[in-house]
């Protein structure tokens, strides 16, 4: 006797539901998905809460480069986080961004979009 298409259709949505919760899972690991910032000069510039710029003597990306840090915003994951733009000598630029974990540390995240963009 053939199952209803509904019973069977609700096992396969649960299925799917849990295999994208898991897939969207956040991982702190060696995969390099996330960074802690151990530099106080940008911790105090990322927590001053205003977008804005300055010239940092020192930071991940190297010495005396311009950041610019666009407004904190609330993320899916609950924590507090900010665009930035690090703007290097040869006049490139790179984007970051930087959530502030539970304990009050900065740390710099992987963006997700950033794979999708680059599988194409």
């Amino acid at each position: 006797m053939p199952l209803p298409c509904n019973k069977i259709f609700l096992p396969l949505v649960a299925l799917s539901i849990l295999a994208a919760s898991g897939c969207a899972s956040q991982q702190q690991g060696t995969n390099g998905a996330q960074q802690a910032i151990n530099n106080s000069e940008l911790s105090q510039f990322l927590n001053a809460g205003t977008a804005n710029a300055a010239v940092l003597a020192s930071s991940p990306w190297g010495p005396n480069l311009q950041i610019m840090a666009g407004q904190p915003y609330f993320a899916a994951s609950g924590r507090t986080c900010r665009t930035l733009q690090v703007s290097q000598p040869d006049d490139t630029a790179q984007q970051h961004i930087a959530c502030k974990a539970d304990n009050g540390n900065w740390t710099l995240i992987r963006p997700v979009t950033r794979l999708l963009n680059t599988q194409r």
